[in-house]
């Protein structure tokens, strides 16, 4: 998925309902490629976002949080590829805190969501720069925040071991 926009001109999230969101075929069978357009997702459905992430499930495509211009977001939204209709994806439990600029993996049948910030957009100095891990369970819905105990192994990531 794409944001159609002229060349070197950021997200604009008061940009006209008119803005198109297109999508890429390509395939094996495919001699060219060529631009569709999606059908747009009604704002009662989820709100137009930047620092979302975006991943791909089965028949789906999955859309997780981000910023609206307004706020943050966490939502989890659905677009259904065969349907090719826009939806909110079922959940329960506890999700994210609203986030952007995180990070999202799919591994067997759940999607994980790391770190990312968290807090008031308008205000740098109000944002936190988040280290915890979800998984969400396409097979029952459900949020679950992964806890880790033992030594805090972040500065080892930031600040590798070599070897002598």
């Amino acid at each position: 998925m794409a944001i159609a926009r002229p060349l070197g001109m950021e997200f604009d999230h008061s940009w006209p309902e008119s803005a198109e969101c297109l999508t890429l075929d390509f395939g094996p069978f495919e001699t060219a490629h060529r631009w569709r357009r999606m059908p747009e997702c009604d704002e009662f459905v989820g709100a137009r976002r930047s620092k979302h992430t975006v991943i791909a499930y089965k028949d789906a495509v999955f859309v997780f949080g981000g910023d609206n211009g307004k706020h943050m977001l966490n939502d989890l939204l659905r677009f259904d590829v065969k349907d090719n209709s826009w939806g909110r994806a079922f959940t329960t439990g506890v999700p994210p805190a609203p986030r952007y600029h995180h990070s999202a993996v799919i591994h067997e049948n759940s999607m994980f969501v790391f770190g990312g910030y968290t807090g008031d957009i308008h205000s740098n100095s109000n944002l936190t720069n988040k280290n915890d891990l979800f998984e969400y369970k396409f097979t029952s819905g459900q949020w679950v925040e992964w806890k880790f105990e033992g030594k805090d192994i972040s500065c080892c990531l930031m600040n590798p071991v070599k070897d002598v």
